[in-house]
C-alpha cells in the first residue's frame, strides 16, 4: 500500500500475504474388489477405504454398509465400520453400498458379491441285480443331502437316452434300489442318475447296464398209460 496527495506519493508500505480456504471435496470411497463364495460358505469380509481432506473443520466423518439388491437379505454384523462381515443366505448376485459422509458432502462405491449354489454330488449306480424275463433292480447310492428329487434316464440297447421317472426327496445319503419292471425280456437296459434342487443339477451318476432273462420254455410232460388189470391182455368181450 501506499499513501499519496497532490505532492506525491508515499513510499510502499511493507508487504503481507494470505491464501485462500481449499473448498471441500467429498471423501473417497473404495468398497474394495468384488467377491465370488460358494455355498456352503455363506460369509465374507468386506475390508472398505475411506479418506478425507479434513472439512468441513471439526467435522466428523461418517461410514455405513448399505445393502442395495439381491435374491434376500443379508446380515451386515457392523454396518459403520470399514471392515466388517455380512453373511447370505441364499445363491444370487447382490449388490452393497459403502458410503462415506463428512458432514457436507457424501461418496459411495459398490462391491458386487456373487454367491453360487452348492454343488449337488450325483449318484452312483453300484449295480444292476436280480435280472427276471420283465424286471431288474437297480442299486444306487444317493450322494447328495441337499436335492429334491433324484432322476432316472433309461436307453434300450443302443437307443437314446430318455428320461423315465424320477423319486423325491432320498432322506439321508444311503443305499437305495428301485425295480424297473414290465420290461422285455432278453433285453439290455441302460440306467444313469442324477440329483436335482431348485439352484440346478449334479452331474450324471455312472452308467450302469443289466439284461433281462430268456422267457422259460416249459418242459415236455410225458405221460406213462397205466399198465393193464393182470389177465387183462388180449381179453375179448365176454359172449
Amino acid at each position: 500500500m501506499y499513501a499519496e496527495n497532490n505532492a506525491g506519493k508515499s513510499s510502499y508500505s511493507n508487504e503481507s500475504c494470505g491464501k485462500t480456504k481449499a473448498p471441500n471435496t467429498p471423501p473417497i470411497v473404495n468398497a474394495g474388489p468384488d467377491q465370488t463364495i460358494k455355498l456352503p460358505v455363506s460369509t465374507i469380509t468386506l475390508n472398505g477405504t475411506i479418506s478425507d481432506d479434513g472439512l468441513p473443520e471439526s467435522s466428523v466423518l461418517s461410514i455405513s454398509w448399505t445393502q442395495l439388491s439381491g435374491p434376500s437379505s443379508v446380515v451386515i454384523a457392523l454396518s459403520t465400520s470399514l471392515s466388517t462381515k455380512v453373511t447370505f443366505s441364499k445363491a444370487g448376485t447382490y449388490v452393497l453400498r459403502l458410503t462415506g459422509t463428512d458432514g457436507s458432502l457424501s461418496a459411495t462405491d459398490d462391491i458386487i458379491v456373487t454367491v453360487q449354489p452348492e454343488t449337488i454330488k450325483a449318484p452312483f449306480i453300484v449295480s444292476i441285480s436280480d435280472p427276471t424275463e420283465t424286471s431288474l433292480r437297480v442299486n444306487f447310492k444317493d450322494n447328495a443331502d441337499n436335492e429334491t428329487k433324484t432322476n432316472i434316464d433309461r436307453k434300450i440297447g443302443n437307443g437314446v437316452w430318455k428320461s423315465f421317472g424320477s423319486f423325491g426327496v432320498l432322506e439321508g445319503t444311503k443305499n437305495w434300489n428301485w425295480t424297473n419292471k414290465n420290461l422285455t425280456s432278453q433285453t439290455t437296459y441302460y440306467y444313469r442318475l442324477y440329483a436335482e434342487n431348485n439352484t440346478g443339477k449334479s452331474d450324471y451318476s455312472n452308467e450302469s447296464c443289466g439284461t433281462t432273462k430268456d422267457k422259460s420254455i416249459l418242459p415236455l410232460t410225458i405221460t406213462t398209460p397205466s399198465p393193464l388189470p393182470e389177465g387183462e391182455v388180449g381179453k375179448s368181450n365176454p359172449q
